[in-house]
């Protein structure tokens, strides 16, 4: 896992985060981010632009980790990812492809990857014991594509309807 991690906004890298300690975050504004008057709010009412954020400072942790689900879901995304469930760096680092809005996280030097989503075929009795455990099932880490990070406190099973059906 890269100790640098691209913050990147509307396809814009705008921001760097850093491992801070055990579990704390920094952010420092990248030229990017000059799209943005300074000191706006684009992100944040807590982070405007240009005003970096320390190590000492939980500000970019806390704006980080309400972009994660919390709970069993957090755990097992966790699980999945082989990290700490309060390592916001690490789970952002790893799930940060799919957070809410148009933030986006990659590791610094990975292009961020917008080519077509992959999905996998299922079929209708595959997709009805899906929603059927959706309160118990463990996600499905084995092909490595599940990237939600969908938030909130019911569980949720991303599906997509293709022309196939």
């Amino acid at each position: 896992m890269s100790n640098i991690l691209g913050l990147w906004l509307y396809g814009t890298r705008i921001a760097d985060l850093y491992r801070s300690g055990r579990y704390n975050i920094m952010l420092t504004w990248r030229d990017g981010a000059d799209r943005w008057p300074d000191r706006s709010r684009i992100l944040s009412a807590s982070l405007p632009v240009g005003v970096d954020v320390s190590g000492r400072n939980q500000v970019a942790l806390d704006f980080l980790e309400n972009l994660l689900p919390d709970g069993p879901t957090k755990a097992s995304m966790a699980l999945g990812a082989r990290v700490h469930a309060e390592d916001t760096f690490a789970l952002v680092g790893h799930f940060g492809a799919d957070l809410a809005g148009a933030i986006r996280v990659a590791p610094a030097g990975e292009a961020l990857d917008d080519g077509e989503p992959a999905y996998l075929p299922v079929s209708d009795a595959e997709l009805a014991a899906l929603l059927d455990g959706t309160d118990s099932a463990a996600f499905d880490f084995s092909h490595g594509a599940y990237r939600s990070t969908l938030a909130g406190f019911q569980p949720k099973l991303m599906v997509h309807r293709d022309q196939t059906g």
